[in-house]
């Protein structure tokens, strides 16, 4: 389980960090919604190699209500939606020009 997830926290970690060098030279909304999302893959990844390293035990990580749980989930939903809201905002302006 850990090198599953941190494998999925490098390949997170390193989307992050091309869509900052991305953003940082061509600042758009779309690129802007983009690192958020990336940022909460992150986040999402992370808690996975938290739950394989147990980590903060007190956290839960695994069990169905627990917090570690809902931080998963919540960074996850969060982080597909923005990849829709940046989708649709560059459809919406490439489709305006």
């Amino acid at each position: 389980m850990i090198v599953k997830s941190s494998l999925a926290f490098v390949v997170a970690v390193l989307l992050a960090a091309g869509m900052a060098a991305t953003h940082r030279r061509r600042p758009s909304g779309a690129r802007a919604l983009l690192l958020l999302a990336s940022a909460c893959f992150v986040v999402a990844t992370l808690t996975h190699v938290f739950e394989a390293l147990h980590l903060v035990p007190a956290a839960g990580w695994g069990k169905p209500d627990s917090v570690g749980h809902y931080i998963d989930l919540t960074a996850a939903l969060v982080g597909i939606i923005l990849v829709v809201a940046a989708a649709s905002l560059a459809l919406a302006r490439h489709s305006a020009k």
